[in-house]
């Protein structure tokens, strides 16, 4: 009996099958870990010790990726739940604390299984403190473990805990593919944006000027503080009759700063509806 052996052989053009794709993807990260592995960690770890590599494999595998972004997610939590007036020994107080320690130790071990695998400094372009972030971060999470904050552990000191994590959020933020393209998009359309700024800018200036040609000096009205209750007043003869004082608004256009106030208020519609319906009222007793 003779035996046959099949090779599967790459046809080119054909599409890759799941089994060539997890084994391409393993390979790529047995390539990578292979370049982070370089030098003695810390004096301690060679690049073939089955532990550093045990640990890199562990930071490469996806589901540390998501549990770090879970873990740095959790202090988003931890700022809204956290606020000034939180009395201490409440359960929100208690659970602030067990959550941020919780956190807090899962950042240590990730730092610490990080410079194992990547080498502290002096491993190559791959050290962990080669990285601006990644430094920046580990000094983060050892400041805000380190024994003077946990002395004096305070709630206005647990809140400084918290908000030393904003740059890791912001960073996780950073490092999305989505928010890259988005950020992308904003810096290609700036020129565009500087464009369409300077044009609003001109036609609000055109508009001011229009306003202080057609309507300079025609926002004046009455104060009628010394006029008698009983009294109506519709036009400005009406007001200097009866004791009134003819007085200018704060929003008019007499001038540009104060025309370019005034329309820039109208643009945004912020507190607009107080002048919208005084404006009829002026009109009339001008």
């Amino acid at each position: 009996m003779t035996s046959e052996w099949t090779v599967n052989v790459p046809v080119a053009g054909a599409r890759p099958t799941i089994t060539s794709l997890r084994l391409t993807k393993k390979q790529q990260n047995q390539d990578k870990l292979q370049r982070i592995c370089v030098g003695t960690s810390l004096k301690l770890f060679s690049s073939q010790n089955k532990f550093r590599l045990a640990c890199g494999r562990l930071v490469s595998h996806p589901w540390f990726v998501t549990f770090r972004n879970v873990m740095i997610l959790s202090t988003l939590l931890l700022l809204v739940l956290d606020h000034p007036f939180l009395p201490p020994g409440t359960w929100e107080h208690y659970f602030i604390m067990i959550a941020n320690d919780v956190i807090q130790v899962c950042f240590l071990v990730e730092i610490a299984i990080k410079i194992i695998v990547r080498g502290f400094y002096w491993n190559g372009p791959f050290s962990y403190c080669k990285n601006a972030w990644r430094l920046a971060g580990g000094v983060l999470v050892v400041l805000g473990s380190s024994i003077f904050l946990r002395h004096w552990y305070e709630h206005r000191f647990l809140s400084f805990i918290l908000i030393l994590r904003v740059p890791r959020i912001i960073n996780l933020t950073i490092k999305s593919r989505i928010t890259k393209a988005a950020l992308m998009s904003l810096v290609k359309a700036t020129p565009n944006l500087l464009k369409l700024g300077l044009f609003c800018t001109i036609l609000t200036f055109v508009f001011a000027i229009f306003g202080i040609q057609y309507k300079g000096g025609a926002l004046y009205r009455c104060e009628t503080s010394n006029v008698p209750a009983n009294v109506e007043i519709v036009t400005k003869q009406d007001c200097m009759d009866y004791g009134g004082d003819w007085i200018n608004n704060d929003f008019n256009f007499d001038d540009i700063t104060r025309a370019l106030e005034l329309l820039f208020q109208m643009s945004t519609a912020v507190n607009w509806e107080n002048k919208m319906y005084v404006f009829p009222l002026i009109n009339q007793m001008n």
